[in-house]
């Protein structure tokens, strides 16, 4: 989770007033963060949450909290003045880093201090929001020393040369990746382009080699700097926008003037974007979600002390709050307002005895059974990898949950099998001696088209020097006959499988289960040297 640092007199400054230790520590409760760590003047805090990047930086905090203490209420203005230039998009970019948002901001000049707020702003930002630079990359610079418009395009990684920051000579952008630090922390984002995308000014200067370095000449900024050109890249456009409102409204809070930015693409657009979202509120659900009947004037208060606008029947929700989803985003901002302390509990009316669900009992039972036939049980995330669930098992991609916003790779949608998982779990623990005998039992997530449902499984796999079909399908048989349920065994093509070497059981016309000695491709996609068996079975179709 995010963790900022910033001076507490600085932030009294931003707020209005001055907050002691326990005001702070209430406040920061409204913004599901903690303060962490408080040494002298310097005060760090740790958030819980992270859907809400704005408050990644005092100022951000700071806008919160002057409308919880009802000092400025309402969406906060922004100070805006003319036009900041423009930057003129090349369509090169489109299958690299297509979107950038940008601004221009003019004021007081910089201090040491305001210069690591905004680098520290900056990293927050592309690194937790923006995936470690992959899906959005900020630059900042002296706008100064940049001759508007600005272009951004793609070359070749050997055509141009540039000084990067704390360079000593010119390197070309292949030799940035290869030899400069940031270079090789950040050169896996760009492993399989061909080109590579490119700020450079009028004056063809270059600006930047985003998302790895800026230039020494261009894109350093230092003390005593009044004017900011501030650029957001990246593979989201919402991202980029967002990106470029939060830093706003952030230098606005310090004084700066914000001057918009044209960009100049198939479509253009002015950023920030700051056009404001509506939303209709339903007083009648924030009784029932919240149990509280709240008046107008109420629900106006807790919502403009939130920093929304209310006119009685529609919400505005400031540009920076691309976190509200639902009505129900909203009318929690309400509950977390009005405080969750300060609802009544209600009194118990029923007493109930607490149970096992019947198909829990039975599920129980067969975990048991396969403890008693030598396997080890293991619990697993529920959310895996696109690649593990299909490339790596020899089967064509289905339609699956897929996380929009992942932190990694690895947990990027949700399980739709659990064998591949135990797979993956033998082949990361190799060192161990055979043979392996592992299952798991848990829930899976099917999709088909918009609707999608939960089926509990139960998968097996065996591995060792004699592992054989015979082997898996007395697993099978043994645990089918336990549940004492009629059923069939079939033959089975599964691309998973050795052909001839696996088979599925059947209770009725429904398939409950599949089986067989694992194909060598996907033994091989695993690095797992040994023959393996594996099971999957739906006990969801034979509870049903």
């Amino acid at each position: 989770m995010p963790v900022i640092t910033f001076s507490k007199k600085d932030f009294e400054s931003l707020v209005g007033r001055k907050l002691s230790i326990n005001d702070l520590k209430d406040l920061l409760d409204y913004a599901k963060a903690e303060l962490e760590v408080q040494e002298g003047d310097n005060i760090s805090v740790k958030y819980n949450d992270t859907n809400q990047p704005y408050l990644w930086c005092p100022e951000g905090l700071a806008i919160l909290f002057k409308g919880l203490l009802g000092k400025e209420t309402g969406i906060p203005k922004l100070a805006l003045s003319s036009s900041g230039g423009q930057i003129v998009v090349d369509r090169s970019v489109k299958k690299v880093r297509p979107f950038i948002a940008g601004f221009v901001a003019k004021g007081p000049p910089l201090s040491d201090y305001l210069i690591k707020l905004l680098i520290q702003l900056q990293e927050k930002l592309a690194d937790s929001f923006g995936r470690h630079r992959d899906n959005i990359a900020i630059g900042v610079y002296p706008a100064d020393k940049i001759n508007f418009s600005v272009a951004y395009k793609t070359v070749k990684p050997d055509s141009l040369k540039f000084l990067p920051l704390d360079a000593e000579r010119e390197l070309s952008l292949a030799q940035i990746l290869e030899q400069h630090p940031k270079g090789k922390e950040y050169s896996w984002i760009l492993a399989k382009e061909k080109e590579y995308p490119i700020l450079v000014d009028a004056k063809n200067q270059v600006l930047s080699f985003p998302p790895i370095i800026n230039s020494q000449t261009t894109g350093r900024l230092s003390v005593g700097d009044k004017n900011i050109f501030f650029e957001a890249t990246g593979k989201s456009s919402s991202g980029v926008d967002l990106c470029a409102v939060i830093v706003a409204y952030a230098l606005s809070m310090r004084g700066y003037t914000i001057h918009p930015v044209t960009v100049k693409d198939e479509k253009t657009k002015t950023t920030p974007l700051l056009a404001l979202e509506q939303w209709k509120l339903n007083k009648v659900l924030i009784q029932k979600r919240l149990g509280l009947e709240l008046s107008e004037k109420e629900i106006g208060n807790h919502l403009t002390r939130f920093r929304y606008e209310y006119d009685g029947k529609n919400v505005k929700i400031p540009p920076y709050r691309q976190d509200i989803m639902h009505e129900y985003d909203i009318i929690e901002d309400i509950g977390i307002a009005y405080g969750y302390n300060n609802i009544t509990p209600l009194k118990i009316h029923t007493h109930t005895r607490g149970a096992a669900l019947p198909e829990i009992q039975m599920i129980n039972s067969l975990r048991d059974l396969c403890v008693g036939l030598g396997c080890q049980e293991v619990f697993s995330q529920i959310l895996s990898d696109p690649n593990l669930m299909w490339d790596k098992m020899g089967l064509k991609k289905q339609s699956m949950i897929e996380i929009e916003n992942f932190t990694s790779a690895t947990y990027s949608c949700v399980r739709t099998l659990i064998l591949p998982i135990l797979l993956s779990m033998l082949s990361q623990n190799r060192q161990a001696e055979a043979p392996y005998k592992v299952f798991e039992e848990g829930l899976v997530t099917l999709r088909e088209g918009t609707d999608y449902h939960d089926e509990h499984h139960l998968a097996i796999v065996s591995s060792h020097a004699t592992a054989n079909f015979t082997e898996i399908r007395q697993i099978v048989e043994y645990l089918l006959d336990r549940l004492g349920i009629s059923y069939t065994i079939k033959p089975e093509e599964h691309s998973s499988f050795i052909s001839g070497r696996c088979a599925a059981a059947f209770v009725g016309n429904k398939k409950v289960a599949f089986f067989g000695e694992i194909h060598p491709a996907v033994l091989q996609n695993f690095n797992i040297d040994l023959p393996t068996v594996g099971m999957e079975m739906n006990l969801s179709l034979i509870l049903a």
